[in-house]
């Protein structure tokens, strides 16, 4: 027997309250003086009798009806057959995540979890109900028919995305406040910690059904993941980046392969890192594909990623703002860029910004704006997740309350900019470049002297920004941040702590502030390349068009998610249906890099995240021989709350029996 809420087991002492109240609550009898006693004594031994056993009888009944109410708040739950094996539904979640293909010792975590789920399907009553729910959204309703849920389950095959493990427990939560009698949950996962990052639940109400957690199989070694192939700006070259997972250093293989071309080199990754080789490109580098290999990796499905490099967003670049010297500087500094590469280039002021505005811009720039709309904030928020990207420098006209609500998530889920705004610091002097990330892309044009270049840079005013999980690129002295960077859907953002104007820094005057600028807007515009993690509604930020697989079949688009799930990796293509200048686009679909990383959850944090909810949190050893015993857990409950109810009524039956009797003696005598 377990109990939901066992700190209520300290209550029990409680039921020795009753014993109390009658041991310092007895009445003491009053003196009275009488010439013989020996009528008295017959009387006291036949009353004292009855009365010692009236009192034993009701005191016992009092207190165990008060120790059975107090257990029913502990939540008592059994598995035993003595309270018998009434009907039972069961809601089966099986994960079909992207990490359930990795192997141990030549099985894969998704098998594992088939023949447990079949071992649940067995224990089970005969007449019970099973639904079957999985990770990525499939479903079959509840039926008694089991030769169909095999079935149903012999077709559970893992995906290429981590699913939604908070949907499919609220579903099955969903599904059994419907039902009667018995009621648990099963879930056959690989325990794999990213799915459950986003799983709170506190079950508060007086129905409850069990959850069985059952680990499929033994945890997986470390896993290598081909993580980004992304260009490097500025040079002919592809970066592809690798995460080591696991608790060893890995010795790989990286590769990098076009259509009629490959290479490789050989890279030791320390345990829980990551890190990137860059290679040359040949001429005629197109479509590329990123792998690993190395020796013991437990899954494949990783380790292989793309990206096409025709495939780069549209370079246009708007510039809104209300810094009349921002603007100015911003677009003289971009302007040659414009004349040279075909850079289109306008401007906008930035309460004119809506969603037609922004359709073809791969970058937009944003220069002390001001309070945004909710409408102008909400299109851009959707703009930088389809893939485009977002330059902020903040300015006076920002308030920091404004500011730190307008780029809050819907839900509060998800702050979107690398930083909050703090305030604004008063600088006794001025503050000068003491750090930039060299290596970064956007440093590239300076080499490995970008430090020497700007260090002459002065900043006369600053925002003081609190970052929260974006790359700081650039600090100032007293490690004050100053640009920092983001990646959000299959955009970026980035965000600096100063405007380019001479009242703020002396940067616009430098030879070094039109080549950073430049470079930046290549980095961002042209490096807009459509990479889209597997699963993701895939929606154009302009017009719409034709999308076809991998495999070349066309694919509907879906109505409900206004535009098309991409389900699988691969080079998908989007076919315009307009006339125009528009042109067929290429969208790199490749895993969740997440989705590699195979470390396990505990049943701590398990039954923190499913507060109120019983869970029995199963190793892989423990998995099949506790489901082949059968796990259908009933709730007590019910069972002891009725039981105190007829306890407290026998209580007050005998106390009214005892009563009238006496009475009734009173009028013989």
């Amino acid at each position: 027997m377990n109990f939901l809420n066992p700190l209520w087991l300290w209550a029990l002492t409680g039921a020795a309250l009753p014993i109390l109240v009658h041991l310092f609550a007895r009445k003491r009898g009053k003196v009275l003086k009488f010439s013989t006693l020996q009528f008295l004594r017959l009387s006291q031994l036949r009353t004292g009798r009855r009365r010692r056993l009236e009192e034993i009888l009701v005191l016992l009944l009092r207190v165990l009806a008060l120790a059975c109410l107090l257990a029913a708040l502990a939540g008592p739950v059994s598995r035993s057959r003595l309270f018998g094996e009434r009907e039972t539904a069961a809601v089966l979640i099986l994960d079909d995540s992207l990490s359930m293909a990795a192997a141990v010792n030549g099985r894969t975590a998704s098998v594992r979890a088939r023949e447990l789920a079949r071992s649940a399907l067995a224990s089970l009553p005969e007449k019970s109900e099973v639904a079957v729910l999985t990770f990525a959204g499939r479903r079959l309703p509840f039926t008694r028919r089991r030769d169909d849920v095999g079935r149903w389950l012999d077709g559970i095959e893992p995906g290429w995305t981590a699913g939604n493990l908070p949907a499919a427990l609220e579903e099955a939560f969903g599904l059994l406040d419907r039902k009667t009698g018995n009621r648990i949950i099963y879930l056959f996962t690989d325990g794999q910690a990213y799915p459950w990052r986003n799983v709170v639940r506190s079950a508060k109400d007086g129905r409850r059904p069990a959850l069985v957690l059952a680990l499929a199989g033994p945890p997986a070694a470390g896993n290598l993941t081909c993580r980004e192939v992304e260009p490097v700006p500025g040079r002919r070259r592809a970066r592809c980046t690798v995460s080591n997972w696991g608790d060893r250093p890995a010795v790989a293989e990286v590769s990098l392969a076009g259509p009629a071309w490959r290479l490789a080199r050989s890279l030791e990754v320390a345990a829980g890192e990551s890190r990137s080789v860059d290679f040359d490109l040949p001429e005629e580098a197109g479509r590329l594909e990123g792998g690993v290999a190395a020796a013991g990796d437990p899954l494949a499905a990783d380790n292989v990623c793309r990206v096409d490099l025709n495939a780069s967003g549209p370079r246009r670049i708007m510039i809104a703002g209300s810094s009349g010297p921002a603007l100015f500087y911003l677009e003289k500094a971009l302007a040659l860029d414009a004349e040279t590469t075909g850079l289109e280039l306008f401007s906008r002021e930035s309460a004119g910004l809506s969603a037609t505005a922004l359709a073809g811009c791969g970058m937009v720039i944003l220069a002390d704006p001001g309070r945004l709309a909710p409408a102008v904030s909400a299109f851009l928020q959707d703009y930088v997740r389809s893939g485009g990207n977002l330059l902020y420098f903040a300015g006076d006209r920002v308030l920091a309350a404004d500011f730190n609500r307008d780029w809050q998530a819907p839900g509060g889920t998800e702050f979107l900019m690398p930083a909050r705004i703090i305030d604004w610091p008063r600088l006794a002097v001025p503050v000068r470049i003491a750090w930039a990330a060299a290596e970064h892309p956007l440093f590239l044009p300076f080499g490995s002297r970008a430090l020497e270049y700007l260090k002459s840079v002065n900043f006369n005013r600053l925002v003081r920004l609190e970052p929260v999980d974006g790359t700081v690129l650039m600090r100032g002295e007293s490690g004050l941040p100053l640009l920092l960077e983001k990646r959000v859907g299959r955009g970026r953002i980035m965000l600096a702590a100063f405007l380019p104007g001479e009242d703020w820094t002396n940067l616009v005057f430098k030879p070094g502030f039109p080549v950073l600028m430049q470079h930046l807007a290549r980095y961002l515009s042209g490096g807009n390349l459509l990479a889209v993690r597997t699963g993701e509604v895939f929606r154009p930020l302009a017009g719409g068009g034709r999308l076809f697989s991998p495999e070349g079949s066309e694919v509907p688009a879906e109505p409900a998610a206004g535009g098309w799930r991409l389900d699988r990796p691969g080079f998908w293509r989007l076919v315009p249906t307009a006339s125009g200048t528009a042109r067929e686009r290429v969208i790199s679909v490749n895993p969740d890099p997440e989705e590699g990383n195979l470390a396990r959850i505990g049943a701590a944090e398990v039954r923190q995240r499913l507060a109120g909810v019983t869970v029995e949190f199963l190793e892989a050893e423990q998995a099949l021989p506790f489901l082949e015993r059968g796990a259908a857990a009933r709730d007590l409950s019910d069972t002891l709350l009725r039981l105190a109810l007829l306890l407290i009524l026998a209580e007050a039956g005998l106390a009214a029996f005892f009563y009238h009797l006496k009475h009734r003696e009173g009028r013989h005598a």
